[in-house]
């Protein structure tokens, strides 16, 4: 959830990229021939809850990159 995100756009060779990506990654996809951009806004955004079967209790988590909360009972 925490990692950072790419959205190839469908029927090109364009991929829009998160600005926290690693050059790393960015050259390597490059490399592969990709046109990159960066991403205008936040590629997507989650909520989830881990359920702790065994100290029967929930742990909930929100993606950074927008407004929500995980929430359960």
């Amino acid at each position: 959830m925490d990692l950072p995100r790419i959205f190839p756009r469908p029927g090109t060779d364009s991929v829009e990229v998160e600005a926290a990506m690693p050059a790393s990654v960015c050259a390597a996809l490059a490399d592969r021939g990709f046109r990159l951009s960066p991403a205008p806004s936040a590629i997507g955004g989650s909520q989830a809850i881990w359920i702790d079967w065994d100290q029967g209790v929930l742990v909930g988590a929100s993606d950074h990159r927008k407004d929500g909360c995980a929430l359960g009972y």
